[in-house]
């Protein structure tokens, strides 16, 4: 029996710090050192060394958030179904990011991968730079319209438009009419 993932904490590394982020959004800075500590005793037992490697290296222009994710499963030799249920640490959602300042639209500023326990690759995604280049001014800026001179001509234009047709409809009701 499995059920849905959850996260057991976050670790994050930004710059020369480390974060532990737990059930909500305010986190704490904290050494490295306990955030080995507390991968330790969210896994029971000894860090592997692709998750020593993991914790103690860091970003060096960026951020990297690593989430542990588990989910329940139940031990199909425990007889008590209660008790068979568990939690247990399936691997890590990794969340690199360089600093994107240095980098132009469309260029991989990262990565969104899945590892397993040991270390190994379970899927990835690579992240661009999203945010588009500055604009480039028309020749007809539409702020024009509404801000400039531009925007009397329209206004001006419109209320005699507006004057043509209502005198044209009054015309019409005035020759349906019929004076005795």
């Amino acid at each position: 029996m499995s059920s849905g993932f959850r996260s057991e904490g976050t670790v994050v590394q930004q710059n020369e710090n480390t974060y532990w982020f737990k059930d909500d959004f305010k986190g704490e800075q904290i050494p490295a050192l306990h955030a080995m500590d507390l991968v330790e005793g969210i896994v029971g037992r000894k860090l592997t060394a692709f998750e020593f490697k993991l914790l103690i290296s860091r970003p060096v222009n960026g951020s990297r958030n690593i989430t542990i994710v588990s989910m329940l499963v139940s031990d199909p030799l425990e007889h008590n179904y209660l008790k068979s249920v568990k939690s247990v640490v399936i691997g890590y959602a990794v969340r690199h990011r360089e600093s994107s300042s240095r980098y132009n639209y469309g260029d991989v500023i990262g990565t969104d991968a899945f590892y397993d326990t040991d270390g190994n690759l379970v899927g990835e995604v690579k992240v661009t730079r999203k945010q588009e280049p500055p604009l480039e001014t028309p020749l007809l800026d539409p702020i024009d319209f509404v801000g400039g001179a531009l925007a009397d001509i329209v206004r001006n234009g419109a209320k005699a438009l507006l004057r043509g047709a209502m005198a044209g409809i009054e015309e019409k009701l005035l020759a349906r009419r019929s004076w005795p």
